[in-house]
């Protein structure tokens, strides 16, 4: 595409004559050609658009995946800090109870040194019961005394028996409560593994998200951005021409009033004597893009600085710099015959000038689109150019591209 407006521009710029209808018809075909341009890179545009719309669906998709990833991940790290408080106090818990395990078991070891002795003074005292204390009783005082050892010693044993009871009973109680809590506490650490790897699924899960939704953001941004760019080449190259269109109505119309009333004298001199033709008229391609153009006039070699003479008698249209012909001169010699000089370095003429066949009008140089020193030279009839060896020994025939 862009090189359909550099051709397009390239063939506005060559059609530089005084015949406004020959100017309009040759313009209109390339602004045609301009618009349809312009149309494509709409349509460029409207694709590129429906490109970031789908995009930005992308982007909010991927948003809120990564919001789900994210509340996810809090929900997780809440939970790991509520399972590591719960197995500080399963800790706490188990200590305790271990402490509380110690003190039963010292008592217990207490008590059943209190039965071990118990048991060494039955046996010290031999068989001790009711009948044996009945027989042995020397006096009633001594009976009374000897009943009294009996159930004392009775009651003891008794006491004794039930304390040891009571502690194996609270220490296997204890040792219950303990294997409990330290289940517990196992657990709990499974919980606090369990949420540390939700956390860590969330966080993995999160950064994807985060990946997508930047590179669907970059995305978006950059088809945005070329769609623009884009479409703003092309219309600044529209723009162009159509301004070049305008211009070189304006210089045609010039160029006819200059023109009026002059007669061409049939002849032309060569404006660079001697010179050789580097490029002929007619189809090419271009030698700074590299796309097929129309030549529309011949190129004669020689240095930069070389002396430019006019070709014929007449009024100069325009001196203008800027565009593919770079600083070139437009010369009306009347009966629509026009000439015109392209690349030049330097210009000795202004608008309205009226010159002779040979007066230096300028200088060759490479400015434009050009690829080194030469003089690109255009001869038009009524804005359709000739080939310039017409008037130089061959036969006269238009451009056909």
């Amino acid at each position: 595409m862009r090189h359909r407006w550099v051709l397009a521009l390239s063939l506005v710029l060559a059609l530089i004559a005084p015949a406004p209808t020959v100017i309009a018809a040759d313009l209109n075909s390339q602004i045609q050609q301009a618009g349809e341009d312009l149309d494509n890179a709409n349509a460029a545009v409207s694709k590129a658009m429906s490109a970031y719309r789908k995009a930005q669906a992308e982007l909010d998709k991927a948003t809120a995946v990564y919001n789900a990833a994210k509340a996810r991940y809090d929900r997780a790290h809440t939970a790991d800090l509520a399972a590591a408080a719960a197995l500080r106090a399963a800790e706490a818990r188990t200590e305790a109870a271990r402490k509380k395990l110690a003190e039963t078991k010292a008592k217990l070891e207490g008590e059943q040194r209190l039965v071990a002795q118990l048991i060494n003074q039955v046996y010290r005292s031999g068989p001790f019961s009711q009948l044996s204390v009945l027989l042995g009783s020397t006096s009633p005082q001594d009976l009374t005394e000897r009943m009294q050892s009996l159930n004392t010693w009775t009651q003891n044993k008794a006491d004794v028996i039930d304390n040891l009871t009571e502690v194996k009973a609270k220490v296997t109680a204890q040792a219950f409560a303990l294997a409990q809590l330290e289940a517990q506490v196992a657990k709990k650490k499974e919980e606090v593994h369990a949420a540390a790897v939700e956390a860590a699924n969330a966080a993995q899960d999160a950064k994807a998200a985060k990946v997508k939704v930047d590179a669907a953001a970059a995305v978006r941004a950059a088809a945005l951005k070329e769609a623009q760019k884009h479409r703003d080449a092309v219309k600044r190259r529209y723009d162009q021409l159509r301004a070049e269109q305008a211009r070189l109505k304006a210089q045609a119309k010039s160029g006819s009033k200059l023109g009026a009333n002059l007669v061409f004298s049939g002849e032309l001199v060569s404006p660079i004597p001697g010179a050789s033709i580097t490029q002929n008229v007619g189809p090419r391609i271009h030698p700074v893009y590299g796309y097929k153009s129309c030549h529309t006039g011949m190129d004669l070699g020689a240095s930069r600085g070389t002396p430019i003479h006019a070709a014929a008698d007449g009024i100069v249209v325009s001196v203008i710099n800027g565009g593919a012909y770079g600083l070139h001169t437009l010369i009306a010699h009347g009966s629509g015959l026009t000439t015109m000089y392209a690349h030049q370095t330097s210009a000795y003429v202004k608008s309205g000038q009226t010159v002779k066949a040979g007066q230096t009008i300028g200088t060759v140089g490479s400015t434009g689109w050009s690829t080194g020193p030469h003089l690109h030279y255009e001869v038009r009839i009524d804005g359709t150019a000739y080939d310039p060896r017409g008037w130089y020994g061959a036969s006269k025939r238009k451009v056909n591209c």
